[in-house]
């Protein structure tokens, strides 16, 4: 699963973002969430899913640490 960066904000939700819907699929597989949880974002000009659960996020950190490539300054 490559293109994906992980963001947390204040309130702790997790977000995982992707340029294209497609690359967000398997991680809403392996959550066991449905793919219409995919939304765009039009301040990060990509598509995200937010994370409130603490399976979620425990997934994520997970994820994100598998990842090789992560970028703060968002998709665009």
């Amino acid at each position: 699963m490559k293109g994906l960066t992980v963001f947390q904000d204040t309130r702790g939700n997790v977000y995982v973002s992707a340029e294209r819907a497609r690359n967000l699929h398997k991680l809403c597989d392996r959550l066991g969430r449905g793919r219409n949880t995919i939304r765009w974002n039009s301040d990060l000009r990509c598509y995200v899913i937010v994370l409130s659960t603490k399976q979620g996020k425990e997934v994520a950190r997970a994820f994100s640490k598998s990842l090789t490539k992560t970028s703060k300054e968002g998709c665009g």
